[in-house]
């Protein structure tokens, strides 16, 4: 009868495993949704402020004491404001893919330390989970696609930041 308490255990734990897993790389993913369609968003406006003839007729203006913000200026002040959305959207997608990888590595240690508390015997019926960053596992590279995707959208916008500044406020 004791045997079968332990089978169980190992089973619950093998399952709790698993199930962690599943969990985090279902957040990872969520996240990498979101993000990808809040980019997306971010280069159509982009692409709609760049794209269209943006003047202001200066006779409009109502009164000579009058403050007032040309269309065009406004156009270069949402621009770089998209830009700075989407550094830092990228940069919060990163950190929460980071986030479910540091879980995920954590429950894999729990189960690799309690593999190495089992019986010899036991040890062979249930496989060790390879950690992150052992062995370049098949876990490692997974999640190496998620970061790749996740980190060139800061890395692009912080590109198209440097342009626009370096270019100043020429895109009229």
């Amino acid at each position: 009868m004791p045997e079968a308490k332990s089978a169980l255990s190992v089973i619950d734990g093998y399952n709790y495993l698993r199930a962690e897993i599943k969990r985090e790389d279902d957040i990872t993913h969520q996240r990498l949704i979101v993000a990808l369609t809040f980019q997306g968003f971010l280069i159509t406006a982009m692409t709609f402020l760049l794209s269209n003839q943006w003047t202001f007729d200066s006779s409009a203006m109502i009164g000579p004491n009058r403050f007032y913000l040309d269309l065009a200026t406004i156009r270069i002040a949402v621009l770089y404001g998209i830009g700075v959305a989407g550094v830092s959207v990228g940069f919060g997608t990163v950190a929460g893919i980071h986030a479910a990888r540091i879980s995920i590595s954590k429950t894999l240690k729990w189960w690799n330390g309690k593999i190495g508390t089992m019986a010899a015997d036991d040890r062979t019926l249930i496989p060790p989970a390879f950690e992150l960053s052992e062995h370049g596992g098949s876990h490692w590279l997974g999640g190496a696609s998620a970061f790749v995707i996740a980190y060139a959208f800061p890395i692009l916008w912080a590109g198209y930041l440097v342009i626009l500044a370096c270019r100043g406020f020429g895109w009229r």
